[in-house]
């Protein structure tokens, strides 16, 4: 009879040795073991004499799940950006390297009740952004680390709404003695972000340059003066948000021209 080889197991906290499996082929996988756990195992030979002493044991240690990353987000004009960090461990013993083996980016409407959606990214691919986003939406995004083991947890779910400059408002504006009495439209679009405020610039139609733009607040109507009568001017509006100001555009300029009483 040949020499068969048993494979005995325990957790090296435990007393003794268990016998898990018998005439054993090598290489031999063991199943259902404890992830993050430190085994011993030992094998011995047996013939028809019986089985001999136990070789000398090894001590492995299982893997598992790895520790919840985190994530930061800023949002853009229709797209939050990402940046993830991996949590304190990968799940795998100290081995000096990096045994995760990717991250999954997962997002959604934080009032909609559509199933995740996930952005597959690798181990080392730590920055990323989500597009095609709509602003003024409020989005929650969360993230999970994954080793061979499994996915980990997911870390804390952020959220961020996208947004942009503001459109452009439009303007009418009455001529008067010296001055021009203005009414402003804010713009149809606001961005995805309130508007905080208006500004204005203006300028003799015929300059090249235009004055010093002057904030109106949140004013939708009022005045410039100290103007030439039989002067044309120009005035141009712009919105502003926490995102910025809508670009000034010449082409949407209102045009006036002061007339004495």
């Amino acid at each position: 009879m040949a020499d068969k080889l048993n494979i005995y197991l325990k957790k090296k906290t435990d007393a003794g040795f268990a016998k898990v499996a018998s005439d054993v082929t090598l290489p031999y996988q063991f199943q259902d073991l404890n992830p993050g756990t430190d085994y011993e195992v030992g094998g011995k030979l047996e013939n028809a004499s019986g089985e001999g002493p136990m070789n000398t044991p090894t001590e492995f240690t299982t893997i598992s799940i790895p520790d919840a990353p985190t994530i930061a987000i800023v949002a853009g004009n229709g797209k939050i950006d990402f940046t993830l960090t991996a949590g304190a461990s990968d799940g795998v013993p100290s081995n000096g390297q990096n045994d995760l083996t990717g991250f999954k980016v997962l997002w959604k409407t934080a009032s909609g009740s559509e199933n995740w959606t996930t952005i597959n990214n690798d181990p080392d691919q730590l920055t990323g952004s989500i597009t095609g986003l709509t602003n003024g939406t409020d989005y929650q995004v969360k993230a999970v680390a994954v080793n061979a083991a499994g996915e980990s947890a997911a870390g804390t779910t952020q959220h961020a709404t996208p947004a942009t400059v503001p459109g452009k408002p439009t303007a009418t504006v009455e001529e008067g003695d010296a001055s021009g009495n203005y009414t402003v439209t804010a713009p149809t679009d606001n961005g995805g972000s309130a508007i905080t405020s208006y500004v204005y610039r203006l300028k003799k139609t015929s300059d090249a340059t235009w004055g010093t733009q002057v904030d109106m607040g949140t004013d939708l109507t009022g005045a410039v003066a100290e103007l030439e009568n039989g002067t044309e001017y120009s005035i141009e509006f712009a919105a502003v948000n926490a995102i910025g100001q809508s670009p000034w555009d010449d082409s949407l300029a209102v045009h006036f021209t002061p007339t004495a009483a």
